[in-house]
């Protein structure tokens, strides 16, 4: 089996284990570089060897939702997933209009990243059931957005959600 190769972006130091660890401790992952910042000298090379972006929220924080759309745009081939301390229910669908296509909540990290990072690669979307449900309601308010229309065949299809 192909190892996926993946970048950790986190502006933050991490309590142990951190994603980095738990990365590191996986033998089906290649990771490529750890960055703290979406615009660190070497990142635009990493993300070039890379099949999935694990970033952290406190990156949104630092670098701005813009460096993660323009990042999209650049390696539209790139999967990413953000972890996430703060449930992100109000900015769901700026987030998958950015190209995230993957939510995992931190305090599941260490269960769950084993498990997200290959349905990322494979194609789909990961996201918690609970904000599946906060998605639908803001597609009933936005149904008439251009990125909503661009975007719900894909959320919505429930062999593609995790």
């Amino acid at each position: 089996m192909k190892k996926i190769n993946v970048t950790y972006i986190c502006a933050e130091a991490e309590e142990y284990p951190g994603c980095a660890d738990l990365l590191y401790s996986y033998c089906e992952f290649n990771v490529i570089a750890l960055q703290r910042s979406l615009v660190g000298a070497g990142t635009a090379k990493a993300l070039a060897r890379s099949d999935v972006l694990l970033i952290d929220e406190s990156v949104l924080l630092h670098d701005g939702l813009q460096q993660v759309r323009s990042l999209h745009a650049r390696f539209p081939q790139l999967n990413i997933l953000m972890v996430y301390i703060n449930s992100p229910n109000n900015n769901m669908m700026e987030y998958i209009s950015i190209g995230i296509r993957g939510l995992l909540e931190r305090k599941s990290r260490i269960s769950l990243l084993r498990r997200a990072i290959p349905a990322l690669y494979a194609g789909e979307i990961w996201m918690p059931r609970s904000l599946v449900h906060s998605l639908r309601n803001q597609s009933n308010i936005n149904v008439g957005s251009s990125s909503w229309a661009f975007i719900s065949p894909v959320m919505f299809d429930r062999r593609k959600i995790n």
